[in-house]
């Protein structure tokens, strides 16, 4: 069953690819299999709810990585440049004017599940410092000033 749908997409057609930019038309037709990340986000109640993995979302400035965020719940915490997680006050954010993303509460939860905050911690403390350094490293080898790298750890 898994190779006759790796030869389904392989052969695959669809009308829309005809619309497609030359770019993505150059891109040779092929198939990447790699395993299946861990879901660190159950699916909430709701039509638009849905499951994710961890994804961190990693800042480098000008070479240096200087915080990073979860794609799920980028509001309650941020990771800084060291690794060590600061959480927010949500009352505090709100005197502050900050504005929740209502489509992100719709999707993954208003609130930070216990669960992906202890899958946080255990992340960063074994896989911190590679994530620091390649992506400060792929940064600077690309001479960029700004990148943000996604990483998707604990999978």
């Amino acid at each position: 069953e898994l190779f006759q749908s790796i030869e389904a997409a392989l052969v695959g057609e669809d009308r829309s690819w005809e619309k497609e930019c030359w770019q993505l038309s150059q891109v040779p037709r092929g198939a990447v299999l790699q395993p299946m990340y861990s879901i660190a986000v159950d699916r909430q109640t709701g039509p638009r709810s849905r499951a994710a993995p961890m994804e961190l979302k990693v800042q480098v400035l000008f070479g240096r990585l200087v915080g990073a965020t979860l794609n799920t719940h980028p509001q309650p915490l941020w990771v800084a440049w060291n690794g060590v997680i600061q959480m927010w006050d949500s009352q505090d954010l709100v005197a502050r004017g900050q504005v929740r993303c209502k489509s992100l509460d719709r999707c993954y939860g208003r609130s930070l599940p216990p669960q992906l905050l202890v899958g946080l911690q255990e992340a960063l403390a074994s896989s911190w410092f590679f994530i620091r350094d390649a992506s400060e490293r792929l940064c600077q080898a690309a001479g960029l000033d700004e990148l943000r790298v996604d990483w998707l750890p604990g999978a």
